[in-house]
């Protein structure tokens, strides 16, 4: 089983209609169940990603054992890799949650309340992982990364939420802007090697769109009204101006751990009490 060590530390804030909270938080994992990554075991075996590599090489043995060829061993002829779910690596995340909310009473004959949540993350490093007893994939850290065919989802540096809420006798109107910050695809395969990228993945040409996977802002509306007979109804708009997902060079032309596809979608809820 994994385990896990865990701290925070945080602080709150609460002054008249004003209330805030600030946390820290640290979780150290050992043993963590994971899939081992594909990318890093084809690598480990076709270090320079194409040829033979370390084929027939007594060391990679045991790996080479994982690939399905058709035909001969080489890059070229790989038709399957097995992974297995297994105890990973170590690896540590450390980063800051905020919440605050205000509240001004008799705004317009009702309840008006603003408030918001952020989650910074300063660290989220891996230790290296082996398999069949070779180094597949070295320390890294995954903050600000698209970490495809690693051991994490992607790890952008902040996401946050800001909300506008209004109330007033048996009606309720929220609206909520959902932040989730840029990153990096961290990979060097779907990219020219004759390309050179700024550190923060800025440069953008037409042969490498989806280095920088943009950030993704929407907005989402909620009205809800108290009806007769213990009754209220809650229509929803997410993604209410339509937003695209940012693009990225992987299967769906998205991340699909970080964006939504569907665009704008509309939900009625209509609940009853008995």
């Amino acid at each position: 089983p994994e385990s896990a060590t865990t701290y925070s530390v945080g602080a709150i804030l609460d002054v008249g209609n004003f209330r805030a909270t600030v946390d820290y938080f640290n979780f150290e994992f050992d043993n963590p169940i994971v899939t081992e990554p594909v990318g890093g075991i084809f690598a480990a075996l076709f270090p320079a990603g194409s040829g033979t590599g370390n084929c027939g090489v007594a060391a990679f043995a045991a790996l080479q054992s994982r690939f399905t060829f058709q035909g001969a061993c080489s890059a070229a002829t790989v038709s399957r890799i097995r992974t297995q779910v297994i105890n990973g690596p170590a690896n540590k995340t450390s980063g800051i949650d905020v919440l605050a909310n205000y509240t001004v009473d008799d705004w317009m004959g009702g309840t008006l309340g603003l408030g918001g949540s952020l989650t910074y993350v300063h660290e989220f490093k891996v230790d290296e992982t082996t398999v069949e007893g070779v180094v597949v994939s070295g320390a890294f850290d995954g903050v600000n990364r698209l970490n495809y065919q690693t051991q994490i989802v992607p790890v952008p540096n902040w996401k946050a939420q800001l909300f506008a809420e209004y109330s007033r006798d048996i009606h309720n109107l929220r609206i909520t802007l959902n932040y989730i910050d840029s990153y990096i695809d961290q990979r060097t395969a779907p990219f020219p090697p004759s390309v050179v990228f700024n550190t923060d993945g800025t440069t953008r040409f037409a042969n490498n769109e989806g280095r920088k996977i943009d950030a993704f802002v929407t907005v989402d509306a909620s009205y809800r009204v108290l009806l007769p007979w213990d009754m209220n109804a809650v229509l929803t708009v997410d993604n209410l101006f339509d937003e695209e997902p940012p693009f990225a060079r992987l299967d769906l032309l998205y991340d699909p751990f970080t964006a939504n596809p569907l665009g704008r979608t509309y939900k009625l809820n209509v609940t009853k009490k008995f």
